[in-house]
């Protein structure tokens, strides 16, 4: 990530650092501190070349680019959360709905990558209308870390089959 980016999103996150819980503020320092990398794709799935996808697949990689092992608690069993916004930037669909409260941790070792997806039915995303969409993900409770990537639309997802 470009070092002023980087530097205007720990900049952004600062204030809300301040409002934290001790707790919640000191697993977001870990994570405004590491030297992480972060690329998001969002790509259609299934459907073969003139049918409907039956899918919307979202990556987020996350490297640590830093010499030291990074170690981030999650307070459910969702590891990637997001938003996808449509042609409009309105919000249409919020990821993960529902996860079981399951407390569990990731290692992000040296120079590794680490591979997250999300796939979601074309059925779920009706709202979804033509043209360039977004969606924004974070890894879920460090959220103040957004990524983006844009994505098209093909077709009114409100024809998609029940």
């Amino acid at each position: 990530m470009n070092k002023l980016v980087s530097g205007a999103l720990l900049l952004a996150a600062l204030p809300l650092l301040a409002a934290q819980a001790p707790a919640e503020k000191k697993a977001l320092e870990r994570v405004l501190d590491a030297d992480f990398e972060y690329i998001v794709k969002a790509k259609w799935k299934g459907g073969g070349f003139a049918g409907k996808p039956e899918k919307l697949r979202i990556e987020l990689r996350v490297k640590n680019a830093g010499k030291e092992t990074v170690r981030l608690e999650f307070s459910n069993s969702g590891r990637v959360c997001g938003v996808i916004h449509d042609t409009d930037d309105k919000p249409v669909y919020r990821f993960p709905e529902v996860t079981a409260q399951v407390v569990g941790s990731e290692e992000f070792l040296p120079g590794k990558e680490r591979l997250f997806v999300i796939e979601i039915p074309s059925k779920e995303l009706r709202k979804l209308t033509p043209g360039t969409a977004a969606v924004a993900v974070w890894l879920c409770g460090y959220g103040e870390l957004r990524h983006w990537a844009e994505f098209y639309a093909p077709y009114s997802l409100q024809e998609a089959e029940e």
